[in-house]
């Protein structure tokens, strides 16, 4: 495995973002999809999960990232285990941008990754950081034409405040659609 030697034998550093653009070990592995190796920089590796990963894309955290990128493998597993401990924010705001990972997703029609999200607990009423536009998730989605997607948020932003399971199970029942949540 090249990751491991090259931080355990070459003496890598785990958190040194590309000369160029900024973007960290950790950043590559979330946006190419690249769960093992994500794993192991965390796990093993000793990588700071709350670091920002890509300075040149406005300070995105990893999850901000795989939001962005659609990477919903990669978003379900930090989720599950980087933001119970309190180590990521699910609706932290990158701070160039004023975006949570909810609006990145959003921005990019990223359905899936969106409704991970928001089973997890993402908030769809956050508005964007913007001295100009403070955006929903939803209004974000329509601004960029999904305008499916913005439907779809605008429903979860009508059940926000209830639990994850909860809301699931409204939203499908609201849409007749067992396979809307």
């Amino acid at each position: 495995h090249l990751v491991r030697w090259l931080v355990q034998e070459a003496g890598a550093n785990v958190d040194q973002g590309r000369l160029d653009d900024g973007g960290t070990p950790l950043y590559q592995a979330a946006v190419n999809n690249h769960l093992d190796v994500l794993k192991w920089l965390i796990l093993e590796g000793g990588a700071q999960v709350d670091k920002t990963t890509h300075a040149s894309c406005g300070s995105f955290s990893v999850l901000h990232a795989a939001a962005f990128h659609g990477q919903e493998t990669i978003v379900r597993w930090l989720l599950t285990h980087c933001c119970g401990d309190g180590a990521l924010d699910i609706d932290g705001m990158a701070p160039k941008h004023g975006v949570t990972p909810l609006h990145t997703a959003a921005m990019e029609g990223h359905h899936e990754v969106c409704y991970c999200l928001c089973c997890h607990g993402a908030d769809p009423e956050t508005r964007t950081r913007n001295p100009n536009v403070e955006e929903t998730a939803a209004d974000v989605a329509a601004r960029h034409k999904f305008n499916k997607l913005a439907a779809w948020l605008r429903m979860w932003e009508k059940l926000s405040g209830r639990p994850p399971l909860e809301r699931a199970l409204r939203v499908a029942a609201e849409r007749r659609d067992p396979e809307a949540a």
